[in-house]
């Protein structure tokens, strides 16, 4: 803190001054001067001041982000009403270990319509955050099989992932010797709004 800046220490010694005791402690750079300010009690006579307009005061060491993203003033007082908004989770399905092939598709919600996303031979991610409905939406992950093999027998085999805002919620391996091909190897119930993931 420089010099000139000592007055900012006044507001905070101020309003905790009047709740609880106070210790000090000054950090990083040269830090002396700043002790000193702080153990001078002559600030004491400040609290007995009456009627000190708030203008007066200034805030030090932090900011306010606001809901669109830009720092709201902390050098006066301010007002802001934020609009109704709903938060979206970010929703990225993926499939690996795939044999032969896994198709995903989603049912935004109920009496929705059924919308095929992709399908993958290898491994392969999409971000499904904009196909899902808010509140609950359906997604349907299909394995298609193949013969492998002498004499030929039937196998498919699919793992899938769920990030949320880049964190795995769901893991889970689908696969299957001697059978065909399966419409629903996997059933989720995703709500992009709570962010939740649930296996049907």
């Amino acid at each position: 803190m420089m010099r000139g800046e000592r007055r900012l220490l006044f507001m905070p010694v101020m309003i905790f001054a009047l709740l609880f005791s106070i210790e000090a402690f000054a950090h990083g750079g040269p830090f002396q001067f700043t002790t000193d300010s702080i153990k001078d009690v002559s600030y004491v006579s400040l609290l007995n001041t009456k009627n000190t307009p708030i203008t007066t005061e200034q805030p030090i060491g932090y900011s306010v982000r606001l809901w669109n993203d830009q720092l709201g003033p902390m050098f006066r007082t301010a007002k802001h009403t934020a609009p109704n908004v709903s938060f979206i989770h970010d929703v990225v399905v993926e499939v690996s270990n795939i044999y032969k092939s896994a198709s995903v598709y989603v049912i935004p919600g109920t009496g929705g319509v059924e919308q095929h996303v992709g399908t993958a031979k290898g491994n392969t991610s999409w971000n499904i955050t904009n196909v899902l409905a808010d509140g609950d939406a359906y997604v349907r992950i299909a394995n298609a099989g193949d013969r492998k093999g002498f004499p030929p027998n039937w196998q498919r085999s699919v793992t899938v992932r769920v990030l949320v805002d880049g964190e795995e919620t769901y893991r889970n391996t689908s696969s299957c010797k001697w059978c065909h091909s399966t419409d629903v190897a996997f059933l989720l119930i995703i709500n992009r709004a709570t962010g939740t993931v649930i296996a049907y």
